[in-house]
């Protein structure tokens, strides 16, 4: 199994255009900070009447609540507490819940619009999708960011796990990335933190490796390499990826600059490591957008393409490995 290694790069958009930037209104409001909890219920019909109570709040505080629920959830939600659910934004969960960078993307935006319009407070209600193998690690890597990106906003975000459904390994890990947990798992079962992998597969030598390439060369390299296999807008954001990558790494870093691609049936990786001294935010493909006229915005569009980001750094440097899906 190989664990995920990672790279410090700086949010910098290199040639690309550059998205329109948006920042949170300074409304001069007093408010608490960010609450970050988690929900754990036992199906549809007790997550409603476990909710009840918080949206009956919500209302009254006049605040703006997104809920990001399945179809069946949503329906039940609607059937129990009727006209209550008119002022609230529903949306499917499928369609949030993408990747942890477009998940945190529709947050984001959601907060922007709903202070801009006047809201006090806003809430997210959301269940996050759990597959039970390594592939979590990405979403536990998500609840982990919350507190740190929205620490300063009147947000309230309540995490739906379904004791039912929820894997036992991963149930301490959402008790450690929540400040509060309410309701009880399934059964007594003792619990074991979430392990650093992201994916099961065996450990394999890179099919291709590069050593201090340009981005142009990584660009071209990956279109001889993969040019046939894969769609083009698969490539395009294949080759994006990757030389946003190498050009921060060549900017913010320092040689070697190494360059490792793994290609699998339905997805491929990358990790790039540098020996630079510079330490990048654990959680900058996360984070809302703060780039300029000279760029900022290159981790943060990593973060919409792909499907899972890590960043870290060793004693030898950084490393980011990224994953997208070519499916």
């Amino acid at each position: 199994m190989r664990s995920p290694r990672s790279i410090g790069l700086s949010n910098t958009d290199h040639g690309h255009p550059q998205p329109t930037q948006t920042r949170i209104p300074n409304l001069g409001i007093s408010h608490l900070e960010c609450e970050h909890v988690a929900l754990v219920h036992h199906g549809t019909h007790d997550l409603s009447r476990l909710l009840a109570p918080s949206l009956h709040r919500a209302a009254a505080e006049r605040a703006a609540v997104l809920l990001c629920l399945d179809t069946p959830a949503a329906a039940q939600l609607r059937t129990d507490l009727g006209s209550l659910c008119e002022s609230f934004t529903f949306r499917p969960a499928d369609s949030r819940y993408i990747s942890p960078g477009v998940a945190m993307a529709a947050l984001h935006d959601f907060v922007i619009d709903s202070m801009a319009s006047g809201a006090l407070t806003v809430w997210s209600i959301g269940a996050i999708p759990l597959n039970g193998d390594g592939r979590d690690q990405k979403w536990i890597r998500y609840e982990h960011a919350v507190l740190n990106i929205f620490a300063e906003l009147p947000l309230r975000t309540i995490c739906l796990y379904d004791a039912e459904t929820t894997p036992t390994p991963i149930r301490d890990s959402v008790r450690l990335t929540h400040q509060s947990t309410t309701g009880d798992w399934v059964d007594g079962a003792e619990c074991q933190p979430a392990q650093p992998e992201w994916v099961d597969r065996p450990q394999r030598a890179p099919d291709l490796v590069l050593h201090n390439p340009t981005p142009q060369a990584v660009r071209a390299t990956l279109a001889d390499r993969f040019g046939n296999g894969l769609p083009q807008q698969t490539l395009e954001n294949l080759q994006l990826v990757a030389s946003e990558l190498v050009t921060n790494a060549i900017i913010h870093g320092a040689p070697p600059v190494e360059v490792s691609i793994w290609q699998y049936p339905t997805e491929t990786e990358l990790e790039i490591r540098d020996r630079g001294t510079m330490r990048i935010h654990p959680y900058a493909d996360l984070r809302p957008l703060e780039g300029g006229p000279h760029g900022g915005f290159g981790l943060w569009t990593i973060g919409q393409l792909a499907d899972s980001v890590n960043i870290t750094r060793n004693t030898d440097g950084n490393t980011v490995t990224v994953f997208l899906s070519t499916a």
